[in-house]
Parts: C-alpha cells; structure tokens; sequence
C-alpha cells in the first residue's frame, strides 16, 4: 500500500536503516554542509522564505567560492524555513515523530561557531 492511499498514520510498522540511512541519521544529520548542500533540492512552499533564500543565497566568486560567513547565514534561514514547516505537520505526525529540529539546529550552530 501506498502512503498516498492512507487516511491516517499506521500505528505499527517495520523500519529498517540501511547503510547509507545509518550514515545520514548519525553525521550528515548533524553537519553544516550537509544543510548547506540539501536547500538546493528541497522544495520551498512558502513563497515568501523562497523570495528571501533566493535572495540571500550566497553568490560564488569567479573562482566558484562561496563566502562562509554567508553560508552559514543562508543555512539559518533556512533551518528557519524548515522549522516553519515542521510546525505545520499534522499533530498525528507530531505525535509520532516529535519536533526533530531542536537538536540537529543546536548541533548545527555549534558546528558553525567550530566552523
């Protein structure tokens, strides 16, 4: 069955972490260049954050670099965008999953002050 067939969220299932899952969920999850790299395919439904990150997305040089201090000012608006619409989650998704963002944006800042 297809989620797009489901009327609510099951309340049992099997997950099961390949490889690459285990590498996403325990380093790139909590990396800056892994937000910094994501924007770029991930859909943006608010139509005023697009305008802002289109924007504020920082321009490279004529050496294809891209300002760092620009970077990380990009990735947190865009960790503003995504907590925007991690609130916007049906409360039976919340109820099951939680608020995931607190965490990783915490873990991200830290990087970014390292950075």
């Amino acid at each position: 069955m297809s989620d797009i067939n489901w009327n609510e969220l099951p309340t049992s299932f099997n997950l099961y972490l390949t490889l690459k899952g285990h590498y996403y969920l325990n380093e790139l999850i909590n990396r800056f260049l892994y937000y910094d790299l994501i924007f770029q395919d991930t859909p943006i439904f608010d139509i005023n954050y697009f305008n802002s990150l289109k924007e504020d997305f920082p321009k490279s040089n004529s050496e294809g670099v891209r300002n760092l201090e620009f970077r990380k000012g990009f990735v947190k608006l865009f960790f503003e965008y995504l907590k925007t619409m991690e609130s916007k989650q049906p409360n039976q998704v919340q109820k099951i999953y939680g608020k995931v963002l607190g965490n990783i944006i915490s873990n991200i800042y830290e990087e970014m002050e390292r950075i």
